[in-house]
C-alpha cells in the first residue's frame, strides 16, 4: 500500500515528460498562433509569382516594359492605354488598366518600343489553383497599383502598393488551416535589369503586413483567429531572398516557385 504514492508519482512524471517532448514546430493544444512554417506558407502564397503573389505583378510589369507580352494578350487590347484588359496567363486571370508615357512625361496611345519610359499599372488578379497533394489550395483575389519608370535606361524602377484578399487552404501533418487574407504590400525603389534573361529585382525593398483570419482543424483545432505580422524583403538579384519572421527565425524564399527552406 505504501508503494501507491510512488507509482502515482512515476506515472505523472512519464506523462509530463511525454507532454514536453512535442516538436517545436507543432502547435500546442491551446496555441492559437501560427507556426513559423504556417507563416512562411502564407508569405510564399502572397509573394511568389507561381502562386499569384505580388511578384506576378512585378513579372507582368517587366514583360510590359520590354514589350514581350504575348500577341494574344495584346490582341485583347493591352496595348491601348487607359482601357481595361482581361486575359489569362496559366491559371491566373489578369485584369489590367495601363497608361504609357514617354521620357518627357507625355502620354502615349500604347506601348511604343524605344519611346515608352514610364508605365502606370493597375492590376487585379484572380483564379484558383491546387498544389500537389493539396498542400496549398489558392483562390486568388489581389490588386496592385504600380509605377515603372526609367524603362529606357534598361534599369526599370518600380514603386507602388498592393492588397491581397485571397483565401487559402493549407494542409500539414499537424493541422489544416482555412485562411482569409487581408494583407497589404509596399514596393519601394525596386530595380529590375531589363537586359537580363532572368529578370529578378537587383535592389530595393518590399514590406508586407500579412493579416487576416484563419480557422484551424485537426487534433489541435481552434476557433477563428485573427493574425497579423510584418516582414521586409531586400532584393539583391537572383531568384531567392531572405525572410525573417517575428520569431527571429529566417527562411530562404524562391520568388518564382514559392519554395522555402530554413536559412
Amino acid at each position: 500500500m505504501k508503494r501507491a504514492p510512488i507509482l502515482t508519482g512515476l506515472i505523472f512524471a512519464v506523462l509530463f515528460a511525454f507532454g514536453c517532448s512535442k516538436s517545436p514546430n507543432e502547435p500546442e493544444a491551446n496555441d492559437t498562433e501560427l507556426s513559423d512554417n504556417e507563416q512562411m506558407t502564407i508569405i510564399a502564397a502572397e509573394v511568389a509569382s507561381d502562386n499569384g503573389g505580388i511578384m506576378a505583378d512585378v513579372e507582368m510589369m517587366t514583360s510590359l516594359a520590354t514589350g514581350s507580352t504575348s500577341a494574344a494578350a495584346r490582341q485583347t487590347g493591352m496595348q491601348i492605354a487607359g482601357v481595361d484588359t482581361t486575359f489569362t496567363n496559366g491559371w491566373i486571370s489578369y485584369t489590367l488598366n495601363l497608361w504609357f508615357y514617354n521620357q518627357e512625361g507625355n502620354e502615349l496611345p500604347w506601348y511604343i518600343d524605344g519611346r515608352t519610359d514610364k508605365i502606370v499599372y493597375q492590376g487585379k488578379l484572380s483564379g484558383s489553383n491546387k498544389s500537389a497533394r493539396d498542400f496549398l489550395n489558392i483562390t486568388l483575389n489581389s490588386s496592385s497599383n504600380l509605377t515603372a519608370e526609367d524603362i529606357l535606361s534598361g534599369m526599370m524602377k518600380l514603386n507602388g502598393a498592393g492588397n491581397n484578399n485571397s483565401t487559402y487552404e493549407i494542409k500539414s501533418a499537424v493541422r489544416s488551416l482555412s485562411v482569409a487574407a487581408a494583407s497589404s504590400f509596399s514596393i519601394k525603389d525596386v530595380v529590375v535589369d531589363l537586359s537580363q534573361s532572368q529578370q529578378f529585382p537587383t535592389s530595393g525593398t518590399m514590406t508586407g503586413t500579412i493579416a487576416g483570419k484563419y480557422t484551424a482543424s485537426g487534433p489541435n483545432a481552434s476557433d477563428e483567429q485573427d493574425y497579423s505580422f510584418t516582414f521586409t524583403i531586400t532584393f539583391s538579384g537572383g531568384n531567392t531572398v531572405k525572410v525573417t519572421l517575428p520569431s527571429g527565425n529566417s527562411f530562404t524564399l524562391d520568388l518564382a516557385t514559392g519554395d522555402y527552406s530554413a536559412a
